[in-house]
């Protein structure tokens, strides 16, 4: 059987891919042998919609899924160059066709580190042997946003390094997979507002953390997947007995909220829009929305300096 996925919206977030990907059957069912992805000659991205895409066709690839990612143009398709300029297709995996071709030149490779709003595709590598390499990450990120803003902004830039430890961080403690994770980051200078995506192809947050409370027998492991989550955010759990190991949730929220910054979360079988209601945050994105799989843990942050009440 073969599976038809088509991208061909502007500006193209979570919210809207999860539309378009969830009008197709799901394609990690058995009987789905054959996924044509079909990206618009008009389509743009938003970089927390590109690891989505990305995590999605390396996921496929790696089943055994005969995977095609088309990009459809006549002269041009704006969509191709800015994924060869963030250098998502350094990180595709090779199983994976691409019509009409892969480009002959990587343009993250050439202008690596020149751009001073965007930080191309970096992974975060699962293995906790790792963690000074992934350290390394968030320093990386506060650089591109620190070059920008000055003054009352220091704080937050101090912030958003702790956020992203946090965030980085749950990718070793939770995915339980040797794939790596990604982090990708732009900043839109118009419109002053700052994406942060990070994903990861895991066995998922809530799965890895349900899996340590079962055992240790803490009944948290039966709340549904929209209170867990909500639990996680609001109070921290672990999957460890623990009381000082947690996901790290709780202190991006904290200092996610001070920001009013609003935050993309998707899971195995859950997809949330997460926005700051007074010192917590409230879901204002359905939760049970039908969705059709997509592995790991996806946590996009998305703030803008202009709203920013502190």
């Amino acid at each position: 059987m073969k599976c038809t996925i088509l991208l061909d919206g502007r500006f193209c977030d979570p919210t809207k891919f999860e539309q378009s990907y969830s009008q197709s059957p799901d394609p990690f069912h058995s009987s789905v042998s054959e996924v044509h992805i079909i990206i618009g000659e008009r389509a743009s991205f938003l970089i927390n919609a590109i690891l989505r895409l990305l995590c999605l066709c390396n996921q496929l690839a790696k089943l055994g899924k005969q995977v095609t990612l088309e990009f459809k143009y006549t002269g041009t398709n704006s969509a191709y160059s800015y994924f060869n300029r963030c250098g998502f297709f350094e990180q595709l995996n090779l199983g994976v066709a691409v019509a009409p071709c892969r480009p002959e030149q990587s343009l993250a490779e050439l202008l690596r580190g020149q751009s001073e709003s965007l930080m191309e595709i970096k992974t975060i590598r699962p293995s906790n042997n790792e963690r000074a390499y992934n350290r390394m990450i968030p320093h990386e990120v506060t650089a591109i946003v620190r070059a920008q803003l000055r003054g009352s902004f220091s704080s937050l830039v101090d912030d958003l390094q702790t956020i992203l430890s946090e965030t980085c961080g749950n990718i070793p403690e939770h995915s339980s997979s040797t794939e790596v994770g990604y982090v990708l980051v732009q900043r839109y200078k118009k419109s002053g507002t700052i994406f942060v995506a990070i994903s990861d192809s895991g066995v998922g947050l809530l799965n890895s953390l349900r899996e340590g409370m079962r055992a240790r027998g803490n009944n948290d492991y039966r709340l549904n997947d929209n209170e867990l989550i909500l639990k996680v955010i609001r109070e921290g759990l672990s999957r460890l007995d623990d009381p000082g190991r947690g996901t790290g949730l709780p202190r991006v929220a904290e200092l996610s909220i001070k920001y009013n910054v609003t935050m993309h979360l998707r899971l195995e079988n859950l997809d949330a829009e997460l926005v700051p209601d007074g010192n917590e945050y409230s879901a204002i994105a359905s939760f049970n929305k039908p969705l059709n799989t997509l592995k790991g843990t996806h946590i996009s942050l998305v703030m803008n300096e202009n709203a920013i009440t502190c």
